[in-house]
């Protein structure tokens, strides 16, 4: 895998749409559906388990939901229940307890989003952060997905980006290449501050995907940061996440209409 430097990466970032290509997946979920596929989405981090439960009626959502936690039983095709990295905390006892709590307070899980919706990302991870096993980092992202999905107007400021190491890291990372100077061991909150503003000077007038209905923000940059540090080590080719969502979706195209749906809506498969 070749290097980029930053610039090079983030902008292709931008260009294939993988800086979070399942923000564009989900504008393919039918709206109806769209509550409980998020539900699914912040338990498991698994684009199919959303698409497959976000069409069941409540209890049968429920009872899908129980069954991705015991894990006992097979999927539709014949695997182990999946949940992302991300969402690897969410196993055996824990995670049926983390059901179980969802369903006592939400029999319409719909209701789960209705309840998370606020004006800032810190409001909205508070709301998350009340549910058993959905820590910080769950509960950015779906201040993210309530601001760039659901198009709630969501404030995020620089202490809710950078509570998170990767991030900082990443920021501190993009500084020593951008200085050309050797690495230091932190960056004061006026460096990390510079750099997201000289990132968002790369791209005057550039719009946030998936809608295009503001200017890039902290928030995009955070991605940025992350996703580069990820590169640098070799862990992260470009369009390395929108291959793997568009890898796992097809095991639930046979199962899940709305899985083609948010396949369709997925940028297309990068080739560098």
């Amino acid at each position: 895998m070749a290097i980029l430097s930053f610039p090079a990466f983030s902008s292709l970032l931008l260009e294939t749409g993988d800086l979070d290509p399942m923000y564009y997946g989900m504008r393919g979920v039918p709206p109806e559906y769209l509550n409980q596929w998020a539900l699914a989405y912040a338990c498991w981090y698994s684009p199919g388990v959303a698409s497959y439960a976000c069409a069941l009626r409540p209890d049968e959502f429920w009872a899908t939901m129980r069954r991705a936690a015991t894990n006992a039983t097979p999927t539709p095709y014949g695997s182990r229940w999946p949940r992302a990295s991300e969402r690897r905390h969410a196993r055996g006892k824990a995670a049926e307890e983390m059901v179980r709590q969802l369903e006592d307070r939400y029999p319409d899980p719909a209701g789960f989003v209705d309840y998370i919706r606020a004006d800032t990302a810190e409001k909205v991870m508070r709301r998350v952060m009340e549910h058993h096993l959905f820590g910080r980092w769950i509960g950015f992202k779906m201040a993210d997905i309530v601001e760039r999905v659901f198009g709630e107007h969501v404030t995020f400021d620089h202490a809710t980006i950078f509570m998170f190491d990767s991030p900082r890291e990443g920021a501190r990372l993009v500084r020593a290449a951008r200085l050309g100077t050797a690495d230091q061991e932190k960056l004061t909150t006026e460096e990390l501050d510079e750099e997201v503003e000289n990132v968002l000077g790369l791209y005057p007038g550039v719009r946030a995907p998936p809608t295009f209905d503001r200017a890039l923000g902290i928030q995009e940059v955070e991605t940025m940061f992350c996703k580069w540090k990820s590169h640098l080590n070799n862990h992260y080719p470009v369009g390395n996440d929108i291959r793997e969502a568009r890898e796992h979706l097809q095991l639930w195209l046979p199962f899940a209409p709305v899985a083609g749906m948010v396949l369709q809506a997925l940028p297309e498969e990068v080739l560098l």
